[in-house]
């Protein structure tokens, strides 16, 4: 059914897969995938790195200086030596351009994790190996700690890139639009930001 008048309507639609961007006549307007086939007069692209909306604006998926790796794990029980609210980032030498994190636990679990930029990545060395690399180097911090779940990596588009971030009939937000932070590769912020603006 059609909005009335002065009505905006918004979908969103969770756990389903976008192939590419409707265009018509230069612009962006709905998504296809294999089960869907949806107009819009604007379509939103917060998909993550590798956006549809990429090939929608002819740019490529983010390499090199322009993308961030990391991987990722959870963990009930660190220890926090300066306080338990106390955020710890270590610059070390086996993470180029990049960084290891211990966040303060949010009901009882702490995100810990380690960050580096593309082309600063050693081939044959694993995100996951890094990760149990750091973990061993601070082995008193994870003493009594119990993993929850197992370690998850990412990739992650930096900031600025080099491209248009809209176009007739299409924005993109989040790491779709490369607007993770090139230096610390944090990009929950700037995603909510992009997203409300």
């Amino acid at each position: 059914e059609p909005p009335t008048k002065g009505e905006t309507r918004i979908t969103l639609v969770q756990d389903t897969q976008v192939g590419s961007l409707v265009t018509r006549d230069g612009r962006v307007c709905g998504a296809s995938g294999p089960e869907l086939d949806w107009r819009a007069d604007v379509v939103i692209a917060a998909d993550g790195y590798g956006s549809v909306g990429l090939a929608a604006i002819g740019a490529a998926k983010p390499q090199g200086r322009y993308l961030g790796l990391s991987a990722t794990a959870y963990y009930r029980g660190v220890t926090f030596p300066r306080g338990d609210t106390t955020a710890d980032h270590c610059f070390e030498t086996d993470l180029p351009y990049g960084y290891a994190w211990i966040f303060p636990a949010i009901d009882g679990v702490s995100n810990v994790g380690v960050y580096v930029r593309a082309d600063a990545y050693r081939r044959g060395t694993h995100l996951r190996e890094l990760l149990a690399r750091f973990l061993a180097r601070h082995a008193d911090r994870f003493a009594d700690a119990e993993p929850v779940g197992t370690p998850r990596s990412w990739s992650l588009p930096l900031g600025p890139l080099p491209i248009p971030h809209a176009a007739p009939g299409l924005l993109l937000v989040g790491d779709a639009g490369g607007f993770a932070d090139p230096l610390s590769g944090e990009g929950i912020w700037q995603a909510l930001r992009t997203g409300v603006l």
